[in-house]
């Protein structure tokens, strides 16, 4: 019963790791293409040059191992906050 038990939380811990990962295609999901020329589109759905550049951007943060929260804070103080998707929401 006891190796039961470690064998399921050993497959649990496994498989939950993984999910807990955060993605480039969902970080570039929440961002605006950065071009300057007025593109409109999200960065996941941009071939502009300045999406693949930022989704480029993306991947070497998250290679480096940065958090979510990180990355969002470092593109935000290159582009604005005008590269977010969604803008954070206000504290009233």
């Amino acid at each position: 019963m006891k190796h039961k038990i470690i064998a399921i939380w050993f497959f649990l811990l496994i498989f939950t790791v993984p999910a807990l990962a955060v993605t480039e295609e969902e970080i570039t999901a929440n961002l605006n293409c950065p071009d300057e020329g007025g593109c409109t589109m999200i960065a996941i759905d941009c071939t502009c040059p300045s999406a693949l550049e930022l989704k480029d951007k993306v991947r070497a943060m998250l290679d480096q191992g940065l958090s979510e929260k990180k990355i969002y804070s470092k593109l935000v103080a290159e582009y604005g906050k005008g590269v977010l998707a969604t803008p954070p929401q206000r504290r009233i």
